[in-house]
């Protein structure tokens, strides 16, 4: 695919979060002289390069290399947002000889996705949120405490980056279910209603999803659901409200599952989240 792109600079780093209307779309290719990485944090966005076209879905990390043309879009009646970062590798550079690794070998040539477990989930965004605050913050220290938390990040994506979901039907049959995921996790999704949707086997699904993705379906179902019910709790949802409005059959299977994939119980979460919340507030008031 050739196309003309814009270039759109930045700085040597930069984060922000940003919000996909439903339908949204954007007008030309851009390129950066830097990378972009950006979390999906709630809908599916549609990113097409000059090599592919995939579907990021929410918990979905994206990463773009420098000067990558790409065009995105969002589906209608599906809006969604994400915390987007730019940065250069010369802006890594100084945290050579500090790391594990070499600083190249954080950062996938080309185009890659990666997808967390709830527990790396939960760690990411908070990364993402310190990183949110240090980067708003004028102290001359910031630009440090963004590297060294840019740093944590990428070390933490490094072994789950793979490739974007292939071309091909079974790709694009992937893509088109984990975009219904992201919209319907909070309905009663079955694997032969979901197959029925798009006209196939079970079966042919869940090997075509397992194979684009490296999860089974009910795997992606319960880690979105997971995922919206964390927003729920932190926003000050009681659990059993959370549980409904999020998909799960009952309290005692909501638990369940939340409580594997997230180390501690619904309860815990949301007790959690309403402490921090007030001394976050107040180091952001503090930090500026």
């Amino acid at each position: 695919m050739s196309c003309q792109s814009i270039l759109v600079p930045h700085a040597e780093f930069a984060a922000g979060r940003e919000l996909w209307p439903a339908g949204a779309a954007m007008d030309a290719y851009h390129h950066h002289p830097g990378y972009e990485l950006c979390c999906r944090l709630s809908g599916t966005v549609l990113y097409r390069t000059q090599a592919q076209e995939f579907t990021a879905g929410a918990g979905s990390f994206v990463l773009l290399g420098p000067q990558c043309p790409h065009w995105l879009s969002a589906p209608a009646r599906q809006p969604g947002h994400g915390i987007t970062l730019h940065f250069t590798a010369d802006f890594l550079r100084p945290l050579a000889g500090a790391l594990p690794c070499p600083v190249p070998e954080l950062l996938p040539a080309g185009e890659a996705v990666a997808s967390l477990d709830a527990a790396r989930q939960c760690e990411a965004e908070a990364l993402l949120d310190a990183l949110l605050r240090a980067a708003a913050c004028t102290d001359v220290r910031a630009p440090a405490r963004c590297r060294l938390l840019l740093g944590a990040l990428l070390l933490l994506l490094r072994p789950a980056w793979g490739s974007p979901v292939a071309a091909g039907a079974a790709g694009r049959l992937a893509a088109q279910a984990e975009a219904y995921l992201s919209t319907h996790y909070a309905d009663p999704v079955t694997l032969p209603g979901l197959a029925a949707q798009f006209g196939v086997s079970p079966s042919y699904l869940s090997r075509a999803f397992r194979q684009a993705t490296g999860q089974t379906i009910v795997a992606r179902l319960n880690a979105l659901r997971v995922m919206a019910a964390r927003q729920a709790l932190r926003a000050g949802m009681a659990p059993a409200s959370a549980a409904r409005a999020c998909g799960f059959g009952g309290a005692a299977h909501f638990r369940r599952v939340f409580k594997a994939q997230v180390g501690v119980s619904p309860q815990q979460y949301r007790r959690r989240a309403q402490a921090k919340a007030p001394a976050e507030a107040g180091a952001e008031s503090t930090g500026r």
